[in-house]
């Protein structure tokens, strides 16, 4: 890796964790505990290397939601994705499928490597679900 690149690199990383403490700050404004899937690990997919984590409350504009990925091999973690989306039925069904989709993602990067051991998300997929569920029956 050239100084160039490092610089870019060093460069995007100061401007997610910018965008992080952002978020946190907004989250922390609006009189709310910000979301920290990467902190509490109450719903998480992977192996011994690589983690996902999600977490997820209910706000007034509808879901609010934030993933995060660990990756020790990797020296990472990531917030890829966070976002809000309606209350509804049709608005968590993408949120439903998390632990199945970062499941294959973990699956993915291992294929053909016992090393950091099975990936397991059953137990997250389950009470994933039953989170998202009782979050649609409560009002923000």
């Amino acid at each position: 890796m050239t100084d160039d690149e490092k610089l870019r690199a060093a460069q995007e990383l100061d401007a997610a964790y910018a965008g992080a403490e952002a978020f946190d700050r907004a989250g922390a404004a609006e009189g709310a505990e910000p979301l920290d899937a990467y902190g509490h690990l109450n719903w998480t997919v992977g192996n011994e290397d690589w983690l996902a984590c999600f977490d997820a409350r209910r706000v007034a504009d509808g879901i609010e939601y934030h993933v995060v990925v660990d990756c020790e091999s990797g020296g990472f973690t990531d917030t890829i994705e966070r976002d809000t989306v309606p209350a509804t039925a049709d608005g968590i069904a993408n949120l439903l499928c998390f632990p199945s989709y970062f499941a294959d993602v973990c699956s993915e990067h291992y294929l053909g490597n016992d090393e950091h051991g099975a990936v397991e998300w059953q137990e997250t997929d389950a009470s994933w679900r039953r989170h998202l569920e009782l979050l649609l029956t409560r009002r923000a």
